[in-house]
């Protein structure tokens, strides 16, 4: 505490899903997929396929026994959705290649580990197929 003002670790002061999105656009393998179709939370009224939504699930604040440590773990729901069935499961095996063993610097988030935590599902409704997958992010 510096002049009674509280001084945050620097990864508190960017956002987790502006950095995340900001990722997601640049990567070249999610724009070869996605075509720049990334959207935040839930979308409603699918229109155009071959769509990447993401959203928060739960995150944890860790702590120690004398204070705050900083560390955050994010979970994350990613959902591709498309016209078939093959090309969903091929968007969400995209994603998670591109997260797999990630660690490093997020677009201004030093992320520590990610992990996996749960399989990818398939849900189908009239013509719209959607595979999920459920990530942890550490920083």
């Amino acid at each position: 505490m510096a002049n009674g003002l509280c001084i945050l670790p620097s990864s508190m002061l960017t956002d987790f899903f502006e950095c995340l999105y900001s990722y997601l656009t640049k990567c070249s393998s999610i724009k070869n997929v996605f075509s720049g179709r990334v959207v935040p939370l839930l979308a409603k009224d699918v229109t155009e396929y071959h769509i990447l939504i993401y959203s928060p699930i739960g995150v944890t604040y860790d702590k120690n026994l004398q204070k705050e440590s900083g560390f955050t773990r994010q979970k994350v729901q990613f959902t591709a959705v498309a016209k078939s069935f093959g090309k969903s499961r091929i968007a969400i095996q995209t994603v998670r290649a591109v997260f797999k063993d990630f660690k490093g610097n997020m677009e201004g988030i030093e992320i520590q580990a990610t992990h996996f935590e749960s399989s990818d599902m398939e849900i189908v409704e009239e013509n719209e197929y959607m595979t999920m997958l459920e990530l942890e992010f550490m920083y």
